[in-house]
């Protein structure tokens, strides 16, 4: 493992500055920066000056920190974070679109339940033949919902409702409320 000095020595080696340049720039003279590449310690002061002039971390010193070592590593990381970010709100608006649809089916699956509900109703009076006999209000309904079933583009509904019931009776109701208008009363 590398001392702090040697990756100081790395570092100066591999630059553009000379040894007299390093020396200015840390306000020693040239001897003593040949003498910090032999130190397994250096003066935080020093080595803020060094991540300065090179431009990385002062992390790079310190290579089992586990910090970054240079700003380009940082600067890569902030544009993967903002891509992230980026993705995170498109999945936002997508999980809201996708919730509203699904809203918007649970309020659809619950009318088509209504509906079937009041056909088994509808089914239910035919099979005994005693709609004459229910009340007012399960025979609007059964009626209305025959209605409900062609203006939401069932068509075969009414074809249903008359082929299944061949009572004029219940045809006259259905009629009726088919065509906007009022049951009478006297069912």
């Amino acid at each position: 493992m590398q001392h702090v000095g040697s990756r100081i020595k790395d570092l100066v080696r591999g630059s553009n500055y000379s040894v007299k340049e390093i020396s200015e720039k840390l306000e020693i003279s040239t001897p003593n920066v040949y003498r910090l590449f032999e130190r397994e310690s250096v003066e935080t002061k020093y080595l803020i000056k060094l991540s300065e002039l090179f431009n990385i971390s002062i992390a790079y010193f310190f290579p089992n920190s586990n910090v970054l070592s240079s700003n380009s590593e940082l600067d890569e990381l902030k544009k993967q974070i903002s891509e992230l970010a980026e993705k995170l709100d498109f999945l936002k608006r997508e999980n809201q679109m996708l919730t509203e649809l699904r809203l918007n089916c649970e309020e659809k699956l619950s009318q088509k339940i209504d509906q079937y509900k009041f056909l088994d109703k509808f089914f239910e009076v035919v099979k005994q033949g005693n709609y004459g006999k229910s009340n007012q209000n399960t025979q609007k309904g059964i009626l209305e919902f025959g209605l409900q079933l062609v203006r939401n583009g069932e068509v075969g509904a009414y074809r249903f409702v008359t082929k299944v019931s061949k009572d004029p009776e219940l045809l006259r109701l259905f009629n009726h409320v088919f065509n906007g208008e009022e049951p009478p009363m006297s069912v």
